[in-house]
């Protein structure tokens, strides 16, 4: 693709991946990994956690939908235009110093309960305004085989960056379970450095026209955008379940962020698949595919604490925990590439994008309070957790996924 002088040149991809590795490390670690870190250092029961977690979606959904909004008006409507990636390099810059409000609380004994509260909202209030700008920067000035690769590599790596994340977490949970922190507030640092070669503002998208389908590729954006929440509701349910379930199962505390890991891990080959072989594009079947996968891996990671034939438990949650992945990773890929082509890959396509996981963040965490306090309040025995659980993330997911489908329709 050749550049005239004029024309601004997309942001220097190499910059874009390493950018994107240091952040999906910090984003990782507390989206995946604070309910792990909340249980050991400051005893957070069940309740508790799913509460981290709805918090951690509230606040991403709002920042995530307002960034286009917000970016617009800075450029053009304040006294001082601020460029796009002055804001981004603030937006890290700012997530460092949340990171390190549990560290100073703990450092001047003050409670540590209130600093984890706080880095929730303030860390999903960031990340959601962070990631639309920096998926912006892998989009714009690109189109057809240099988005796909472009695209695909930024899947890879971010994937591969939240596996690494959680293989760092679990042998410090024990003695130093908030020594998470003080490495997400030297990566954000660093992150900002890295910046600087970025374009002040990511050239507009090369709009590549996509060769005719069945089914129409908008009905593919439209699907995939129904099944992005929903694949994110179903995970934002496991993440603050897990540290319990770990427990209940007798994992060692050392090995059980390694085992949750395991969803991590089996996106990264599904991406490497998707990156290098294009003939996916303009299909229904991923889509199927990665439904199916995902809500069989949901049910067995929710059921597998409950069996007490030995040794039964741990290689159900596995083999569950491999098919949630591999599923979450068919369906992310297909609506970041929709998201990013059909969505012509500006600012808005991106914030849509990140919104969207955010509503699954918000959700899963309240299907999973829902239950707990059920439980609590004894309308519930304990032995109906689970099915509660699993009837409540289904009824959600099905009105999450018929509400967005409904939704597109009518704009149509």
């Amino acid at each position: 693709m050749t550049h005239s002088p004029s024309t601004p040149k997309p942001a220097p991809l190499g910059y874009v991946l390493a950018v994107t590795f240091i952040l999906s490390i910090g984003t990782g670690s507390l989206t995946h990994g604070l309910g792990f870190i909340a249980k050991q250092s400051a005893g957070f029961e069940r309740a508790a956690l799913f509460g981290l977690g709805v918090t951690f979606g509230i606040t991403y959904i709002f920042s995530s939908w307002l960034t286009g909004p917000v970016v617009r008006m800075l450029e053009t409507k304040s006294k001082v235009p601020i460029a796009p990636r002055s804001l981004l390099m603030a937006i890290t810059f700012a997530g460092a110093l949340i990171s390190a409000v549990p560290l100073i609380l703990d450092s001047l004994n003050l409670a540590t309960n209130a600093g984890l509260w706080i880095v929730a909202a303030g860390y999903g209030g960031l990340t959601g305004i962070m990631w639309p700008l920096v998926e912006w920067n892998i989009s714009g000035g690109r189109r057809g085989k240099a988005l796909r690769s472009a695209a695909g590599q930024f899947n890879i790596v971010w994937t591969t960056a939240v596996v690494f994340s959680f293989w760092l977490i679990g042998p410090t949970l024990e003695d130093h379970p908030q020594a998470t922190f003080v490495g997400i507030v030297v990566l954000h640092l660093l992150a900002v450095v890295l910046m600087i070669p970025f374009p002040a503002k990511p050239p507009k998208h090369l709009t590549d026209t996509l060769e005719p389908e069945t089914p129409s590729p908008k009905y593919l954006l439209t699907a995939a955008r129904a099944l992005l929440p929903v694949s994110y509701t179903l995970a934002g349910v496991l993440g603050p379940f897990f540290p319990v379930a770990m427990h209940k199962m007798g994992i060692d505390l050392t090995w059980q962020t390694v085992v949750v890991s395991v969803w991590m891990t089996s996106r990264i080959p599904t991406m490497v698949l998707l990156e290098r072989w294009h003939g996916w594009h303009g299909k229904a079947w991923p889509l199927v595919v990665g439904g199916i996968a995902v809500v069989l891996g949901f049910v067995g990671c929710v059921v597998a604490p409950v069996l007490n034939v030995p040794g039964a438990a741990l290689f159900v949650m596995v083999l569950a925990l491999v098919l949630f992945g591999a599923g979450k990773g068919l369906v992310y890929t297909a609506a970041i590439y929709y998201a990013m082509e059909l969505g012509q890959g500006e600012i808005d396509s991106g914030s849509t994008h990140e919104a969207l996981i955010g509503v699954g963040y918000a959700l899963g965490p309240a299907i999973g309070l829902l239950a707990a306090l059920a439980v609590r309040v004894n309308l519930i025995p304990e032995s109906g957790f689970t099915y509660l659980l699993l009837a409540a993330a289904g009824i959600g997911s099905l009105a999450l996924g018929g509400a967005i489908v409904a939704f597109n329709a009518r704009k149509c």
